[in-house]
Parts: structure tokens; C-alpha cells; sequence
């Protein structure tokens, strides 16, 4: 048959026409009931976020979720796809909280009542769910959305707490620490999935790198490391060398500063000259004076504080070659911190607020509360960077 220009049907029409054929036959369902339950391919879909609407990545899960079932379908399996939404989470809270006026969650519980919390929150978890089963129809997934779970159901989340339950009884649950991002205006880790999300989730900012001088003791030679993160040096525990690179010391202004010398004329110009090498093994197991006084009393408590350590990770393109270890505030730290014993020192609250006694250590510095409540990491970061440099700790900001 031939086709006259102009006369052919729109794909659009196409798709609606075989959806609409598809529930006219019941074609999903017959796929199920026509075949035996003993003989099922049990399927799990993970949910998305009642609360966010259709976007290229849940669609491209999505054609995969419905090619795996069809497959298995036509090996004659019974595969049943329940449709799920996930009511629980950050995306779900800060849609909640918009609708509330919430700007600090510290207010549920004291200004708003958790009951009103809940409640919104459940009469919430219904959003968007027309939206989502257009597209999902239109990209042909066979799935039951009529019959959908949701993770704030009793059900499921007694099915949740029994299958903890029964890892805790085999032994399979442990406490432990990870590294992970940290959303200091909700006091929560926030997965790469949940930042990515958002349109706004890159911005471009601007912090302060520093380099700070750590004494070697019992020398007058001053390591020097690179950090664009000088919040985190109250919780410097270590120093990291790579034992592949050569250390010059320099004499800078009449300070002795060690740094990878494939670095030194990047940092201090084209005719620098060590006066003296060292291999980075020769720098292992050096001790430094910590900058901080032992406000917690951690550096009593382990051996392995305040030391120089190698990694594999260290290299002189960026930075000086040395790197500045706090294992609270990043995943080499912590790594490392893990593999040589180094403890975890931690400075800062849930909400971002340096604890007390490091709020008054660096009150002695001459750093100012940013607001009430103390002083605030992000805020505080470059009058932190200022006044170590006024106290000479820091070289160069």
C-alpha cells in the first residue's frame, strides 16, 4: 500500500490509539491471569517521589522496568507490576514544608504542631499522580497503578520495620560512620540522587582557598597544605604526603615551608630553590603541633593524632602536595582516618553551628557569632580563613 502525503496518522495518535486498545481488550491484565501463580517472576519497583513529576532519568528506568517483565512475560512467566510512590524523604518533606511555611524545621514540634505536620503531609502524598500515569502510559509501560502502594502505609512500613527486625536478630546490622553529603538547613544526609533532582542543585560560589603552615615539632619547618575548606581545620587530625614526590624546604619570607617541589614555582616563583629535600617517605610519622588546643580532649585519647601519613591520592597538580586530613569532613579523610587509626573529630552540629567549646576556641581567634544561634559553618568560613591568617597560621589565602 502506498502513502499519500498528509494522510498518514501522527505517532501522537498512534499512542493513544493502541493504549486505548490495550484497556479496551484488558490486554496487561490477561498477560497476568492467563498464566499460572506458581510459575510467577516476582518484580519489585522501586518508587519514585509522589511529589516530583515525570523527567528524562524516571523514564528511561521506566522502559527498562517494563522491558525486563515483558521478557519474562513471554517465557511464559506470570509477572504481576504493582506501580509504588515514595511518601517518605527529603524531596517529600521540603514539598511539605513550602506548603507550611516552614523555613526552619527546628519550628515542628515547638511553632507548628506535629500532628498538623503529619496530617499535611499525608493530605500531600497524593500529588501529581494523574501526571505521572499519562506519561507512563504513553511511553507503553504495563504497569498496575490502580492498585499502587505507598511507603507511608502501615503495611509497608511494618513490613520494613519486621524485615530490620529480623537482619538485627541474624546479626547483620551494625552502627558505623560514612561520609556523605549534608544539608545543614534540614539537618539530614541528602543522597547525590535527591541533590541532583532539583534545576538549581549546581550553583556557582565562591570560597576561600587557604594555605595553612602546620610546625613540625622539634623543627622550625612548617608543613604547608592546601584547603579550600577552612571551616574544617579545627578538625584537622592528620596530614597526608605521597610517597611518590620529592619535598623541598623553602625559605619564604624567612619561614621554612615544605612543600612537593614540582609545586614550589607555581607558588613561589620561578627562581625558587630548596635548601634541603626530603623523599615524602623521610616525612611519614613526623609529628605537628595541632592548631588548636584539645578543646575535647581527643588527642590524649589516640596515638595516631597529629601525624604524617601517606596516601595514593595525594598529588602535587593542585595544592602543595600535602594534604590537610579532618575524617568528620570528607570521603579520603574518613577513608584514610579509617585505614590508619586516625580518630573522627567532630566540630559541628546537625544545623551547622560549631559546638560550644570550638565556637569559644575560635572566639579566641577573634572570630565573631555570625547570628544567635553561633557561628555558622558557611558564614563563618572566610572570617575563619581571616583570622588565622591574622595569627600567621595561614601563609596565603
Amino acid at each position: 500500500m502506498k502513502y499519500k502525503y498528509g494522510e498518514r496518522r501522527r505517532a501522537s495518535e498512534y499512542e493513544k490509539a493502541l493504549v486505548d486498545w490495550w484497556k479496551k481488550n484488558k490486554t496487561f491484565e490477561k498477560s497476568i491471569e492467563q498464566r499460572d501463580v506458581d510459575d510467577s517472576y516476582v518484580f519489585y519497583d522501586g518508587p519514585p517521589f509522589i511529589t516530583g513529576l515525570p523527567h528524562h532519568g524516571t523514564l528511561l528506568s521506566s522502559v527498562v522496568k517494563d522491558a525486563v517483565p515483558r521478557f519474562w512475560t513471554m517465557n511464559g512467566k506470570r509477572v504481576e507490576r504493582r506501580w509504588g510512590w515514595d511518601c517518605h524523604g527529603l524531596p517529600a518533606e521540603n514539598f511539605v514544608e513550602k506548603q507550611m511555611g516552614i523555613t526552619d524545621r527546628r519550628d515542628i514540634g515547638t511553632k507548628i504542631s506535629l500532628e498538623d505536620y503529619i496530617t499535611t503531609a499525608r493530605k500531600s502524598m497524593v500529588a501529581n499522580s494523574e501526571a505521572w500515569r499519562g506519561t507512563i502510559e504513553r511511553v507503553g509501560r504495563w504497569v498496575d497503578m490502580d492498585n499502587c502502594y505507598r511507603t507511608m502505609n502501615k503495611d509497608f512500613m511494618e513490613s520494613v520495620w519486621w524485615a530490620f527486625k529480623t537482619l538485627y536478630e541474624k546479626g547483620k546490622i551494625y552502627e558505623g560512620e560514612k561520609v556523605l553529603m549534608y544539608d545543614t538547613k534540614f539537618a539530614t544526609p541528602v543522597s547525590k540522587a535527591e541533590v541532583t533532582m532539583d534545576n538549581d542543585a549546581y550553583q556557582t560560589v565562591t570560597d576561600p582557598s587557604a594555605y595553612v603552615k602546620f610546625k613540625l615539632k622539634d623543627s622550625d619547618e612548617y608543613m604547608l597544605a592546601w584547603t579550600t575548606t577552612p571551616w574544617t581545620l579545627p578538625a584537622n587530625m592528620a596530614l597526608v604526603v605521597s610517597e611518590k614526590l620529592d619535598y623541598g624546604v623553602y625559605d619564604v619570607d624567612g619561614a621554612k615551608l615544605i612543600v612537593a617541589e614540582t609545586a614550589a614555582k607555581k607558588l613561589f616563583g620561578e627562581d625558587a630553590k630548596a635548601e634541603k629535600v626530603y623523599h615524602g617517605a623521610q616525612l611519614v610519622d613526623r609529628e605537628y603541633e595541632p592548631l588548636f588546643e584539645d578543646v575535647d580532649g581527643i588527642i590524649s585519647q589516640s596515638a595516631y593524632t597529629f601525624k604524617v601519613f601517606s596516601g595514593d591520592y595525594v598529588t602535587a597538580e593542585e595544592g602543595t602536595g600535602i594534604v590537610h586530613t579532618a575524617p568528620a569532613y570528607g570521603e579520603d579523610d574518613f577513608k584514610i582516618g579509617k585505614e590508619k587509626k586516625i580518630p573522627v573529630r567532630h566540630v559541628i552540629n546537625d544545623n551547622g553551628y560549631y559546638f560550644p567549646e570550638w565556637a569559644e576556641a575560635l572566639h579566641k581567634l577573634g572570630v565573631r557569632d555570625t547570628d544567635e544561634n553561633g557561628i555558622e559553618v558557611w558564614s563563618g568560613n572566610k572570617f575563619i580563613a581571616k583570622c588565622l591568617e591574622a595569627e600567621g597560621v595561614i601563609w596565603k589565602i
